[in-house]
């Protein structure tokens, strides 16, 4: 699988600003703090795709051993060692983690079973493994996401062509399930929203909205190619001349839409 493929919400040109506006983004959803999995001093952690996190988290715990996997891995540190491998491969890493974290995943895994299953081989006994993952399609509570509107129709179309693809974009809701059924024990599951665009009246998650809108824009554009050329066979052309009535309503904050996030963790006794 190629790293395109395999981070089809992040990478673009832009790949490092779009991971620092996510990490900002969860650090926002998170109050500040880096995981909700009960951690207590780790002395191996495992980063499922490196980014911003592995470099706090690593200046944070100076004790801490901390190895990124990822397809192309750009992180280093005096407490950080970076290996390359794909998720959906054996990894090259030796086995007794304290601690597994990943996020923003959806879309790239066809087999999350399989994947929890590797998360768990991998933990020491009594640690943690954690995901924060986004739900599709958005939604609103108060109807101003309309059935008929451009956005509504992209969700149901992308999650159409994600299902062809093999890779499920509404798999976020199965995960505290499908971790339990791979034998994580005190399995926890957390969720919140994410808005698509500056309309809460809720300081924080106007300020998210802010920052979200410009990733949320970018992904569709990209998730649109990838999927509805490939999945659903539509011309390029379609794709970009749909796209600007999309980005409008995304832009309307009497569109009071938001996305589901869920953050995850469970215990390896």
């Amino acid at each position: 699988m190629t790293v395109e493929e395999q981070k089809p919400f992040v990478m673009r040109d832009d790949e490092m600003g779009r991971l620092d506006g996510l990490h900002t983004l969860c650090m926002m959803m998170g109050n500040d703090q880096l995981h909700w999995a009960p951690l207590s001093a780790p002395r191996r952690v495992l980063d499922l795709g490196c980014g911003k996190w592995m470099q706090d988290f690593a200046r944070l715990n100076p004790e801490t051993k901390i190895t990124g996997l990822d397809l192309e891995p750009s992180i280093s540190g005096p407490n950080i060692e970076t290996v390359i491998g794909d998720l959906e491969k054996p990894w090259p890493v030796q086995p007794g983690f304290d601690y597994i974290h990943t996020r923003w995943l959806i879309g790239c895994l066809s087999d999350w079973k399989k994947f929890f299953k590797q998360c768990y081989d991998n933990l020491d006994s009594g640690g943690w493994f954690e995901i924060l993952d986004i739900g599709f399609p958005c939604q609103s509570a108060d109807g101003t996401l309309k059935g008929d509107s451009h956005l509504e129709k992209w969700n149901n179309l992308l999650i159409e062509a994600a299902n062809l693809s093999g890779r499920s974009l509404t798999a976020a809701k199965d995960f505290g399930r499908i971790l339990e059924e791979v034998g994580f024990s005190n399995v926890s599951v957390e969720r919140s929203r994410l808005p698509m665009n500056p309309w809460a009246k809720n300081p924080n998650e106007r300020a998210m909205g802010e920052i979200a809108l410009p990733i949320h824009k970018a992904c569709y554009e990209r998730l649109g190619h990838d999927f509805f050329c490939t999945n659903l066979k539509m011309a390029p052309k379609d794709v970009d001349a749909d796209l600007p009535f999309v980005w409008k309503e995304m832009e309307d904050t009497e569109i009071h839409a938001w996305w589901p996030i869920y953050v995850v963790y469970g215990q390896k006794l």
